[in-house]
């Protein structure tokens, strides 16, 4: 039986003082008159042991004593026992009194005790206890008792429950640090004797604590937040900026009679028409001036914002920041006719879910499957693929609801790969090979399996590849 093996271990080489005890496997703790042990009045289950005051000298076997499942208090004050208190005195759910004062215990107290959710009153004063005591001491709601004076034990004081702790005593011990808020439930009597100890009740203040690491470093994070988003806004006020410098120029041009040029400024990458061809018009939705994308410069765009996008988000993913809106309507150029990503990092996503795509003006260029959900660096790579879809079919898809993603997915499907690209690209020769290659980074980038989409130092070597085999068909033509 356990709690004979119990005894055993409390008691060992005296066999025959046991038995005197009637602590004997032949008998039943609750109908042979068991020293201290109590039950209840069913006699069934026993409730109590108190083996206060015996001369013990042995060793707590904890598992064996929480063989007893309905035990409530268990004492053994003023005895020899000796040894580490085992983490198994968890096992003893029910108990809501654990007494060990006055005896040999060393080691730590177990940090299984903060799972007695049941103790009330605990006491192991007056031992050889070191170690630190359980940092989870808070969990135990209800305790009204915690006497751990007169031993070794160091470290901080744990956050108990100090609003319903009654008694409450780790005096004349190496504790160390500021003593927590007890409410003043307690005085210095139950702190006496820790000389590392600091703060009230005691007479000696706590020195300023020193920044923590964790604050330093969400003080770095904020403030490199603070740094981006004020970079963003001073580039997009130097670009309100020049837009505004160009609008007067303009102005000041038509007011000469002058005809109005794109030779400054920047320009919006535009698709569309009634001939289905890539223009150049001002920023101003203006008149156009004549220049076409024919392949080459429509692969060169690809290239180069594929380029520009891979930067950032290799340099801003640590945090976080993706485009969050990449449109054609986004992407300017130069007078060189150099594409330029704007916009960046300024969309704000408030859902996490497919009314993400209700937030924009463009609902057909973003990522159907979701927003933060699939990580907005992902939803770039969507975005992206759609406006690769718009430079190889010049079909815009901005503010005209059309479905530019589905439709070149049910031509795709009827192998009438050749009927997606825009015909302007077919009539001046451009390679129907190289076409179909990047129209498969177009189908990869739009995968509806965000995993499945590649990143976008991927989409760069994919579309540089095209590129140099484009360069080297230029050569050998000549």
């Amino acid at each position: 039986m356990a709690l004979v093996q119990l005894m055993d271990k409390l008691s060992p080489g005296n066999a025959q003082r046991a038995s005197s005890w009637g602590w004997d496997a032949n008998s039943d703790p609750c109908n042979g008159n068991w020293k201290g042990v109590t039950c209840d009045t069913s006699a069934q289950h026993v409730k109590k042991i108190v083996l206060d005051q015996l001369n013990l000298t042995g060793t707590l076997d904890a598992a064996s004593l929480c063989k007893a499942k309905s035990l409530l208090v268990f004492s053994s004050n003023e005895n020899g026992v000796a040894g580490d208190l085992s983490k198994d005195i968890s096992n003893c759910k029910q108990l809501t009194h654990l007494y060990l004062r006055g005896n040999g215990f060393t080691g730590n107290l177990p940090g299984s005790l903060s799972k007695m959710s049941n103790l009330k009153r605990v006491d192991v004063s007056n031992n050889d206890l070191s170690g630190e005591l359980p940092e989870k001491m808070s969990r135990i709601s209800g305790l009204l008792t915690f006497f751990a004076q007169n031993n070794q034990i160091r470290g901080v004081i744990p956050e108990f429950d100090f609003s319903k702790l009654v008694e409450f005593n780790v005096s004349n011990n190496d504790l160390s640090g500021p003593i927590p808020n007890v409410n003043g439930r307690f005085n210095q009597s139950s702190f006496l004797g820790n000389p590392s100890l600091c703060g009230t009740p005691l007479p000696n203040s706590c020195p300023p604590a020193p920044p923590s690491k964790k604050n330093k470093n969400k003080f770095l994070i904020y403030s490199g937040y603070i740094i981006l988003g004020l970079i963003l806004l001073l580039l997009l006020a130097i670009f309100m900026i020049k837009r505004k410098k160009g609008k007067e120029e303009k102005a000041i041009r038509e007011s000469k009679g002058e005809k109005s040029s794109n030779s400054g400024g920047s320009s919006e990458l535009k698709i569309g028409g009634n001939r289905s061809e890539y223009s150049i018009t001002s920023a101003e939705s203006g008149s156009k001036n004549g220049q076409r994308f024919n392949w080459g410069s429509r692969l060169s765009v690809a290239g180069k914002v594929a380029e520009a996008m891979a930067f950032m988000h290799d340099i801003l993913r640590d945090n976080g920041i993706a485009h969050g809106n990449l449109k054609s309507s986004n992407i300017l150029l130069n007078k060189d006719m150099d594409p330029c990503v704007s916009e960046y990092g300024l969309m704000v996503i408030e859902n996490q879910d497919k009314s993400f795509v209700a937030q924009t003006d463009s609902v057909k260029n973003i990522d159907p499957t979701g927003g933060r959900a699939y990580s907005t660096f992902k939803v770039d790579i969507y975005g992206f693929g759609v406006i690769l879809l718009e430079l190889l079919t010049g079909k815009l898809v901005q503010n005209s609801g059309f479905d530019l993603a589905r439709w070149v997915h049910s031509v795709v499907r009827e192998e009438w790969t050749v009927e997606v690209f825009d015909r302007t690209l077919i009539s001046e020769g451009a390679s129907e090979e190289r076409m179909v290659n990047l129209l498969q980074v177009a189908l990869k980038c739009i995968s509806p399996s965000p995993d499945a989409r590649p990143s976008m130092s991927q989409i760069v070597q994919m579309i540089n590849s095209i590129k140099e085999d484009e360069e080297r068909s230029i050569s050998s033509d000549e």
